[in-house]
């Protein structure tokens, strides 16, 4: 268990840019109070023989914490509202032989906020703020000694938040349609070194990211896909 607080400064950078007329000023556009956040966090952790298991749960949360929100134009406009973050994982490892392992790890975040200040919390924090719920999968193999190869499956799934509502005139629904991505990775330690070779989305999969699926303005510049079928070798050697 533990609890902290902490803070930092809003992000000044988007108001920056708007600071483009004489007599203009960031203080005048924009509150710099600094965001306070009060954190909370407990979990829980289990080891055996043949596996592990843990699991967490954490809530945060700021009376005044920076919330950005695209508009129509593709400008990013920020709202000085409260914002509350609260998420779980869970996570395991089960290995059956010395050889080989399987784990897994499921982890959800739950953002809310206010359309405006001393309005109720009841809008989801948008993509730029958390992400969607997330799956991994996955197993270790050792076929000769020395070696390793994981196989690894990660899904990201759907999410469609504040349907039909607005902060103003800027439109708050967002919609996002998950994938699934496989990896591959083996590696071989020698006396000269470690040899790796890795296969990003194995099954080469099209797809759109979380982040441009999610935002309503479709910025030419940032809506584009992810990355294909794509292979790496490394070779490590400490000293």
């Amino acid at each position: 268990m533990s609890s902290s607080e902490g803070f930092g400064l809003p992000d000044v950078g988007v108001v920056l840019r708007g600071v483009n007329r004489p007599g203009q000023s960031v203080d005048g556009l924009f509150s710099l109070q600094p965001v306070i956040t009060r954190n909370q966090e407990i979990g829980i952790n289990w080891r055996g023989a043949r596996g592990s298991a843990g699991a967490s749960f954490y809530d945060s949360r700021s009376k005044l914490g920076t919330v950005m929100r695209i508009n129509s134009e593709g400008l990013g406009v920020l709202d000085r509202v409260p914002t509350t973050v609260r998420g779980w994982e869970v996570s395991a490892e089960f290995r059956p032989t010395t050889t080989l392992s399987a784990f897994g790890t499921y982890a959800r975040t739950m953002g809310r906020t206010a359309a405006a200040a001393g309005a109720p919390m009841d809008l989801a924090l948008g993509a730029r703020s958390q992400g969607p719920d997330k799956l991994v999968l996955g197993a270790n193999w050792q076929p000769l000694p020395r070696t390793q190869l994981r196989l690894q499956a990660t899904r990201l799934a759907d999410r469609d938040i504040n349907i039909g509502r607005t902060a103003g005139p800027i439109n708050l629904e967002e919609h996002f349609d998950g994938y699934t991505l496989a990896d591959l990775a083996g590696t071989w330690d020698t006396d000269w070194g470690r040899f790796g070779l890795g296969i990003e989305n194995l099954a080469d999969r099209q797809y759109i990211g979380y982040y441009p699926q999610s935002v309503n303005f479709k910025d030419p510049l940032s809506y584009f896909a992810g990355r294909g079928r794509t292979f790496s070798v490394s070779y490590t050697r400490s000293f």
